[in-house]
């Protein structure tokens, strides 16, 4: 345990390389000491995260899409996300669940 905060301690990065930086996400490889003081190198994708909005209906069930992910070569169950953080996101949302709560098809996201 860490004596300053009670906690378990972290792992000590030695080196951190940045192998790859795109709009997106990063791609890092970090030279680092583990807790247990095993010495290692890991290979890690950073992302600065990202938000969903899931509709939720009266009955307690949500609306979540399929949406084709090349990167697993299937289809995901995932929630609504179609854009930047804004209010805008929240907007879309909603708006694809009237569509599918009234039983429209073909819902196209505005330009």
């Amino acid at each position: 345990m860490d004596s300053e905060n009670g906690r378990p301690p972290k792992a000590v990065i030695h080196r951190r390389t940045e192998i790859y930086r795109g709009r997106h996400f990063g791609f890092v490889t970090e030279d680092l000491t583990l807790p247990n003081g095993r010495r290692t190198e890991m290979a890690m994708v950073r992302h600065p995260g990202s938000i969903g909005v899931v509709p939720l209906f009266d009955d307690g069930s949500v609306l979540m899409e399929h949406q084709y992910r090349h990167c697993v070569r299937d289809y995901l169950l995932e929630m609504i996300a179609d854009g930047e953080i804004t209010d805008a996101l929240t907007i879309l949302a909603l708006q694809r669940a009237w569509f599918y709560r009234h039983g429209v098809s073909g819902f196209q996201p505005p330009t």
